[in-house]
């Protein structure tokens, strides 16, 4: 049930792409369709404002029941018989109904790991853990070894690649106040002057709708400032972000391949930068860190870095 997908909406509209010759009209032609829903939009119109709320709700609702739908389905076609397995040679991981895949993931392959939830099903106490490895994610193939779990049950499997979950002891640290605020107003500018021509051109209150919305993307900004985090410890790099759906990204420092401090124009003049580290398989940055502290945690991970002999990591 939180596997929500409208994913057999986009297999309709590729199946009337491909046969719109056997359809007794042209399904783009929207004079076609503006004739053909002049009748049924007339009724729906003389039905009153009552009637045409109760049918809004109702399209709504049948949305709704097609993507709880086919999110089940795709869950059970997907992960049907799910088997997680740490075998002499790594991980080993079989699932799959019809397509039935075996997947083998050498633990010493494993670049970095990442926890990630979902809107609702976050609020349940159910996360997802994924693998970071050489061999890149393409086309439907997953290196996700806990498709749905609680932390308590991914935390052995995460000690088990070698790597091991923030600790309370962790010294975490926020993005720059000036990096917050310059985001909030880069965000908030055109929809401010938006809201200025709706106040100019428009008739009536069109400019508070614009005016809203910067409002409540300054208002999102501010909060989920305080879940956006990242930290160092002896061996590993931590990031955390997201308030609705948090997601968690550790990866080896040992196992980067390099560090980039990125500045933008803007960057440059307020004193902060975005931390960028090669990651083999995957992406990981941190935005907005204080230039002077990225400057350090970028001498502690070259430190780890230079100090290891790769040859006997990846034999």
């Amino acid at each position: 049930m939180f596997e929500f997908s409208l994913a057999v909406v986009a297999v309709f509209f590729g199946l009337t792409q491909q046969f719109e010759f056997l359809l007794p009209f042209e399904i783009w032609d929207f004079d076609e369709w503006e004739q053909r829903l002049a009748g049924p939009g007339a009724y729906f119109a003389g039905l009153g404002p009552t009637a045409q709320i109760v049918g809004a709700l109702f399209g709504v609702f049948s949305l709704l029941v097609v993507g709880f739908g086919t999110g089940i389905i795709r869950t059970f076609l997907r992960d049907w018989g799910f088997l997680l397995e740490k075998t002499p040679r790594g991980f080993r991981r079989r699932r799959g109904l019809f397509t039935r895949t075996d997947v083998v993931m050498p633990v010493h392959r494993v670049q970095a790991i990442q926890i990630g939830t979902r809107l609702l099903r976050y609020r349940f106490g159910w996360h997802s853990l994924k693998f970071v490895s050489l061999a890149q994610d393409a086309g439907s193939t997953s290196h996700v070894v806990a498709p749905f779990a609680k932390l308590a049950e991914i935390d052995p499997i995460v000690r088990a690649a070698g790597f091991h979950s923030p600790s309370p002891q962790l010294d975490w640290h926020r993005a720059s106040k000036r990096y917050r605020f310059d985001r909030i107003m880069i965000e908030s500018f055109p929809l401010l002057l938006g809201a200025a021509a709706a106040a100019a051109f428009a008739p009536s209150a069109y400019f508070l709708v614009p005016l809203a919305v910067a409002a409540l993307s300054a208002f999102a900004n501010l909060y989920g400032w305080h879940f956006h985090r990242h930290a160092l410890d002896e061996g590993e790099v931590f990031s955390t972000r997201g308030f609705l759906s948090p997601s968690t990204q550790i990866a080896k420092r040992v196992k980067l391949h390099s560090v980039e401090i990125a500045q933008g124009p803007i960057a440059q003049r307020r004193g902060y930068a975005t931390l960028h580290m090669g990651l083999a398989g995957g992406s990981f940055s941190v935005a907005g860190v204080p230039l002077d502290h990225a400057r350090a945690m970028r001498e502690a991970i070259l430190e780890s870095i230079a100090a290891t002999d790769y040859s006997q990591i990846n034999s």
